[in-house]
């Protein structure tokens, strides 16, 4: 009997049914939509998982299994880790599943491994045995200035600023008191516990914060991320009392321009440390616009 066939029987011995019904094709776990994976022990086919797409940035797990011999040894955290690196490195930032009351152990290791319980929603969310759990593999956290992992994404981001300008990558006056709260704040963005992206606000004037430091490191773009930064970047200082943002760009960074006259910003007269060079772009944005 394969892996698939032993869990579902083993679902039908807990349950008193057929075990899972809900409606699975083969293709679905096709790369780059899906992915099936099975752990191995000494030769032998000891466990597996599963995930396919189910939205944009969105995978579903399913078909967690390791057979009773090999219960005991970490394999389905091992494989429970290796398919959030897989589901990461296809461009889904959030993972969710469904199991059940009858499953105890599985709901310990999801809640061990930082799943959170969620609405129900899949094949059997009527029955009152279905429980569902979700986790966002893309965390935005707030850090001081200082922390290491800001300093080494800043360090990357000047490096960045340089090669494409030239020069010094950014002269901008900065310290760690600008963006502690409450006059700022720096936040952090992070992809299966590496930290990838950062951006930062700091008191401007009345009711204005200026934005600094947005950047992402090359491996993680295309994900979302400079889009998540800055919806948290303006709900925190809407949060801290302040109505508008401003940033300075440059005419190099093409991808940043369209990203913020995407969101709702528009051009305005140069304003920071470069407002006198030819290839600076300012920006701008009412957040009681939004």
């Amino acid at each position: 009997m394969g892996l698939c066939a032993e869990a579902v029987a083993e679902l039908g011995r807990r349950y008193q049914g057929e075990g899972d019904t809900s409606p699975i094709e083969p293709g679905e776990f096709n790369p780059p939509n899906g992915l099936f994976l099975v752990s191995y022990v000494d030769g032998q086919a000891a466990g597996c998982v599963g995930w396919r797409r189910l939205r944009d940035g969105v995978a579903e797990m399913k078909r967690l299994y390791v057979r009773d011999r090999f219960r005991g040894l970490g394999l389905a955290r091992k494989l429970l880790s290796e398919l959030e690196t897989r589901v990461l490195g296809s461009g889904c930032h959030r993972i969710q599943l469904e199991t059940g009351t009858e499953q105890p152990e599985s709901m310990r290791l999801y809640e061990s491994c930082g799943y959170e319980a969620i609405e129900p929603y899949g094949y059997y969310k009527d029955s009152p045995l279905s429980r569902c759990f979700a986790k966002d593999l893309r965390v935005i956290t707030p850090v001081g200035y200082d922390h290491p992992d800001a300093v080494a994404l800043c360090v990357d981001a000047v490096a960045e600023l340089d090669r494409r300008y030239g020069g010094d990558g950014d002269g901008t006056p900065m310290s760690a008191a600008d963006f502690a709260p409450p006059s700022g704040l720096f936040l952090l963005a992070y992809l299966g516990g590496a930290a990838v992206a950062c951006v930062g606000w700091r008191h401007k004037g009345e009711g204005v914060v200026e934005m600094k430091r947005m950047f992402v490191r090359d491996a993680a773009r295309g994900k979302g991320l400079a889009k998540a930064l800055l919806n948290e970047l303006e709900s925190t200082a809407l949060a801290a009392g302040h109505r508008r943002v401003i940033l300075e760009t440059g005419a190099k960074q093409p991808e940043s321009m369209r990203l913020y006259a995407a969101s709702g910003y528009e051009p305005i007269a140069n304003f920071g440390y470069y407002k006198d060079d030819a290839l600076t772009r300012s920006f701008g944005k009412d957040l009681t616009d939004q």
